[in-house]
């Protein structure tokens, strides 16, 4: 009597261990459709990802993106209770904010119903009109890679079939990306992340081995922009022509008023002016002074002296707010005036309010009031 019942004991306890394994939970789930058939057009869908599991608990991480741009973004844990439910733990700034309870059906194909559970998960992780509750199909035992998780979903081309497959290929693109961020204002003409990533899968779509193509086409890629980064480095940090440093102080010395009408969140209007003052020195530098104006009352002030570069503009080299980061203000002249410039978004950072940046600033000919003497 006693070995039956240890035996019947074992037998529950190996059920219960097996009901408890994640391997049915783990994988992708749900689907991502194309809006329409141009390319670049999004998708809409939703999506779970379970990966990483241990024992009776995984990582999940839940998308949904609608037609009117109405999406859900959430991470956290999960825990799985049986082979049929499993609770979504989901957090934000290592805190809980809501669950989900899951129950998952077999089929063809098995599919997870995703049920509200503790706290308000829509109004913490979705905007209007998304939502996290809903059923997802199976889609890939095998964990989809790369920074478009929609795209894995939506029947991907050949080149990005091969980054959501590929861990080692999206860490890649990971890398890319963040250089051609880094490289996107410096030099001429800006660089669009998007479009030169639309244009590089591009190329490797029509490729017999798509990922060995996207790696050497990653790589050279990499080696452009470095080279890139060199030149700009160079304009800003080496000498200009003190003869052309001298003509073009000259041209720009002077004092630039630009009044406008602004405004603040409280629906009040008012004007503002901004004003640009800029001095000849002596040898290859000029002294400047600025005051720029934005909505709701947010400013740019800066001063102090550019020397004039080899790029053709006068540069005031300064610490960003973090070591990793170097403020390099740009005081280009041009035909028909002046232009500010902050490549790397540094001087921003120390110098200007929420709403204030020097991208598209500058002052024409037109706006100078006074000239300055030596």
């Amino acid at each position: 009597m006693k070995l039956a019942a240890l035996a019947t004991i074992c037998a529950l306890t190996l059920l219960s261990a097996h009901a408890q394994q994640p391997d049915s939970w783990e994988g992708e789930w749900g689907e991502f459709h194309k809006i329409s058939s141009v390319p670049a057009a999004p998708a809409e869908g939703a999506t779970l990802s379970i990966t990483d599991c241990s024992g009776n608990t995984c990582k999940i991480s839940a998308l949904s993106q609608g037609t009117s741009n109405s999406h859900c973004d959430a991470d956290g844990t999960l825990t799985i209770t049986s082979a049929s439910q499993a609770t979504a733990h989901l957090i934000a700034f290592g805190e809980e904010k809501c669950s989900l309870t899951l129950l998952r059906s077999e089929g063809t194909p098995p599919s997870i119903e995703a049920e509200p559970g503790k706290g308000d998960c829509a109004s913490y992780y979705c905007t209007p009109g998304a939502s996290l509750t809903q059923r997802y199909a199976f889609r890939s035992r095998s964990q989809f890679y790369g920074d478009d998780e929609a795209a894995c979903f939506a029947e991907p081309a050949p080149s990005r079939a091969a980054i959501c497959g590929s861990k080692s290929l999206a860490d890649l693109q990971n890398q890319w990306r963040d250089l051609t961020f880094e490289v996107a204002d410096l030099g001429s003409p800006r660089v669009d992340e998007r479009e030169e990533q639309a244009r590089l899968l591009a190329s490797c779509d029509h490729s017999t081995d798509a990922a060995a193509c996207l790696d050497k086409a990653f790589h050279a890629s990499m080696d452009q922009w470095n080279e890139r980064k060199q030149s700009w480095l160079n304009s800003v940090t080496l000498p200009g022509d003190e003869a052309e440093a001298a003509k073009q102080s000259e041209a720009i010395n002077g004092r630039y008023v630009h009044s406008f009408r602004n405004g603040n969140v409280q629906g009040d209007a008012y004007r503002s002016t901004d004003t640009l003052n800029i001095a000849r020195l002596s040898g290859d530098s000029i002294s400047y002074s600025l005051e720029l104006n934005f909505f709701n009352g947010h400013s740019c002030s800066r001063k102090g002296v550019a020397t004039y570069r080899k790029g053709g503009f006068f540069v005031d080299k300064s610490k960003g707010v973090t070591a990793e980061k170097t403020c390099y203000f740009e005081v280009i002249p041009t035909e028909n005036g002046v232009k500010l410039g902050d490549p790397t978004g540094a001087c921003r950072e120390t110098d200007c309010g929420a709403r204030g940046g020097y991208t598209d600033a500058g002052f024409s000919f037109h706006e100078k009031v006074q000239e300055f003497s030596k």
